[in-house]
């Protein structure tokens, strides 16, 4: 049954993460999904396990998959501190002698998920870092099914588990409103109230966009209900730096309030 993190009194990181842990022990086969708020450490219960089944030899070899190179170096290093030995931006799933697995992109992966799928064993353990990057229609999402469809465990990570463009992601169990279920899950909430993260205050900003669909052109503003694609195609608008009175300034006007506070004496503003 998926679950979340009982609330007590303020919680510590690891006390999360022992929870995580706890959950993990008692997972056998199928995706699991760990959804925690950015800075919380998903990465240490993910490492943990993957030493422990390791040990046990209930695993042989580790894949760890990112959405970029420096993040396969990142996650070597992390692995390295607990003894799990993964060779970074690796050009297959079988690692050199002396290493546990290794850690690559999605967009390897995708390059050649049958190669990948040939050469994969059932006994891996395979963890996705920030899954949402995953749609189960596009290329990343359809490589990864591809290579590791043998594979009986998933362990997905993810801050935000969902899509701009309501792809939903490979191996998420959703509920009736298309919301994604996490098996652990630690909020933004819990994060600001145990003193983790910081409350995050969103400014919002309104204007008429345009873009090209196909033959047509649309016009809206935020407060108009639209198609989920459509809805994907303003938010991109939103975002494009091409626009000088769109990201560009707002990303202007943040500069200078930040440089404002931290003039004003809060220097760890950020």
């Amino acid at each position: 049954m998926p679950g979340s993190l009982t609330r007590t009194s303020p919680t510590s990181l690891r006390a999360w993460q022992r929870h995580a842990l706890e959950r993990l022990e008692n997972w056998r086969e199928g995706p699991f999904l760990i959804s925690a708020a950015p800075g919380a450490g998903k990465t240490r219960p993910a490492l943990e396990l993957a030493r422990d089944l390791l040990s046990r030899k209930t695993v042989r070899r580790v894949v760890v998959l990112c959405p970029t190179t420096p993040l396969t170096r990142q996650w070597a290093a992390a692995a390295a501190i607990l003894g799990v030995q993964l060779q970074p931006d690796a050009a297959g799933p079988n690692p050199p002698r002396d290493f546990h697995g290794v850690a690559v992109t999605y967009a390897r992966v995708a390059g050649d998920p049958g190669g990948w799928a040939a050469k994969v064993s059932p006994d891996t353990l395979v963890i996705v870092d920030e899954a949402h990057h995953l749609g189960e229609d596009l290329a990343w999402g359809t490589g990864f099914r591809r290579a590791f469809a043998s594979v009986p465990r998933w362990l997905l990570l993810s801050g935000t588990p969902f899509r701009s463009d309501a792809t939903p992601i490979p191996g998420v169990h959703y509920d009736g409103d298309g919301m994604a279920v996490p098996d652990v899950s630690y909020t933004n909430a819990q994060a600001v109230e145990d003193g983790v993260c910081r409350p995050v205050a969103f400014v919002t900003f309104d204007g008429t966009l345009s873009w090209r669909s196909g033959d047509d052109v649309i016009e809206s503003s935020f407060e108009t209900v639209l198609t989920a694609r459509e809805a994907s195609r303003r938010y991109r608008t939103a975002i494009s730096t091409e626009l000088p009175d769109g990201l560009p300034r707002i990303l202007k006007e943040a500069h200078a309030k930040l440089s404002s506070l931290r003039a004003d004496g809060h220097r760890d503003a950020g």
